[in-house]
């Protein structure tokens, strides 16, 4: 178990979400700054975002490629909220 525990948007996570704790920590930054990340989120998180698979997968680094099942369950059932303010910005 790990000691620290990881919030987004105030609810604590399962030990599921901690392999992405770093994703977690730049969704959670995006939707408390979102005009500080406009124009400054990776071409990964920008295709996670923009629900591009193949972007996402072709432009993932070693570490998100093992994870991205859990980067997609986690924005399907948690990060709603981000791709909204993400498409809100882009348009």
């Amino acid at each position: 178990m790990t000691a620290t525990k990881l919030e987004f948007m105030g609810e604590t996570l399962e030990e599921f979400y901690h392999p992405i704790a770093h994703i977690v920590e730049q969704c959670q930054w995006f939707m408390d700054y979102p005009d500080a990340q406009r124009g400054m989120m990776g071409g990964f998180m920008t295709a996670v975002l923009n629900n591009d698979f193949t972007g996402a997968v072709c432009s993932a680094d070693d570490e998100n490629i093992k994870h991205i099942r859990t980067i997609a369950i986690f924005l399907y059932s948690k990060g709603n909220c981000v791709k909204k303010k993400f498409n809100s910005l882009i348009k």
